[in-house]
């Protein structure tokens, strides 16, 4: 067992501070094994309200400790009450069988699914559940608020409209306070989609980048799962330059990448199996902060040469954001190289 997971249970004793909380997490969940998951289960299980112990839990942990975790925390088809956090999520992340029918059953009670429940269930085929799904979102068809995870689940029914309708539903009629769902699920459908999901992001009707609402982070997997580098997105915002696109416009964009590029380095924690981050913080670096002799390559210089109205477009501050965050992932790839 890591000392660093000693250190976090000795914490627990007392009040523990949440920075060093996340600090100690975010080393454990770098460096743990199965060990370090089984110690922080026993936590959490003594600490329901304590949910961010669930990531490393889920990323190190074993089928057996995915077992004790539904035995412990599952009544009556139910996650317990005194349970915070995405317990569902985590596992399906595991790859727990026996919660696969758990969810199906909460597909057909009348209640609406909470994100836990959808984004589990992503993780399972749902054969012969299309119906159930496909009536969860009609239901709620073209309403301005309604529960803002069941459109995730529109890529498992086969019905060719789908897209066209969850489309048409967050540019003309959801509430960006509720829109996540939509844009994630528009995204799952994969390739087919690609282009109509960029086309999201640079329409301000969305907010796609949106941190009060959340949708920011449904965006950014997205974004991860269709395979959509920062430097793509570059590109893109450079040539609607060139089309003649109006500077309110590509201030908006670049907004849009910031944003998205500032959560890349404080959130990796995706809660999808079969999506994870594309690059590296060193990578991007390369791609869109690097010196170059052509201006056009480095998005500080472009921004300078073409965006007269930079007022809140601090790039300089992003990029030694990422330049921290680059250190940080570059100490961990060394230590694995040296431990491993």
């Amino acid at each position: 067992m890591l000392r660093a997971t000693i250190d976090l249970l000795d914490r627990f004793r007392k009040r523990p501070d949440s920075h060093r909380v996340r600090a100690l997490l975010s080393f454990i969940e770098d460096y743990g094994d199965e060990e370090d998951a089984e110690a922080l289960l026993d936590l959490y299980l003594n600490h329901p309200e304590a949910y961010e112990l669930l990531s490393p839990i889920r990323k190190l942990g074993s089928t057996e400790t995915a077992e004790r975790l539904f035995n412990r925390c599952m009544e009556n088809r139910r996650v317990k009450a005194k349970f915070l956090g995405d317990v569902f999520t985590s596992l399906a992340y595991m790859g727990y069988q026996p919660v696969e029918e758990v969810l199906y059953q909460c597909l057909l009670k009348e209640e609406p699914l909470g994100s836990d429940e959808c984004v589990a269930l992503l993780h399972f085929s749902c054969a012969d559940y299309e119906a159930a799904i496909r009536e969860k979102i009609l239901k709620y068809k073209n309403q301005n608020l309604f529960p803002e995870f069941h459109p995730l689940l529109a890529s498992k029914v086969p019905d060719p409209d789908l897209p066209d309708l969850l489309y048409h539903w967050g540019t003309h009629w959801a509430s960006v306070d509720c829109n996540g769902g939509l844009v994630l699920g528009l995204a799952l459908y994969g390739e087919p989609e690609r282009e109509r999901f960029k086309q999201i992001l640079w329409d301000d009707r969305w907010e796609a980048h949106g941190s009060a609402t959340g949708t920011i982070r449904w965006t950014f997997i997205g974004m991860q799962y269709l395979g959509i580098t920062f430097r793509e997105l570059f590109r893109e915002i450079q040539a609607a330059a060139k089309k003649g696109v109006d500077e309110e416009a590509i201030r908006y964009r670049l907004f849009v990448l910031k944003d998205l590029l500032e959560l890349r380095i404080h959130w990796t924690d995706l809660p999808l199996r079969f999506a994870s981050p594309l690059e590296t913080c060193e990578e991007i670096y390369q791609t869109l902060f690097d010196w170059s002799e052509n201006r056009d390559d480095n998005i500080i210089d472009w921004v300078s040469d073409n965006v007269e109205n930079r007022e809140y477009l601090d790039l300089y501050q992003t990029k030694e954001l990422l330049c921290m965050k680059m250190e940080q992932e570059m100490r961990k790839e060394f230590a694995l190289r040296e431990l491993g």
